[in-house]
């Protein structure tokens, strides 16, 4: 069964959150080159994101 976007998107992800077990995280240290690398991803990955919205105003 598909779901359209919403509001129950919000739960699922704070529920996968919450079941995440801190200890087993690893945190990286994104200064630096890593940064830019990391920014340039997400804003490819955002700009594809929304070139896909369908819609009024879109």
């Amino acid at each position: 069964m598909t779901l359209p976007d919403g509001l129950y998107d919000l739960l699922l992800t704070e529920r996968l959150l919450a079941g995440l077990d801190p200890s087993r995280s690893e945190w990286v240290d994104f200064s630096g080159e890593r940064s830019e690398l990391l920014q340039d991803s997400l804003a490819r990955q955002l700009s594809s994101a929304l070139a896909d919205v369908e819609g009024e105003g879109a």
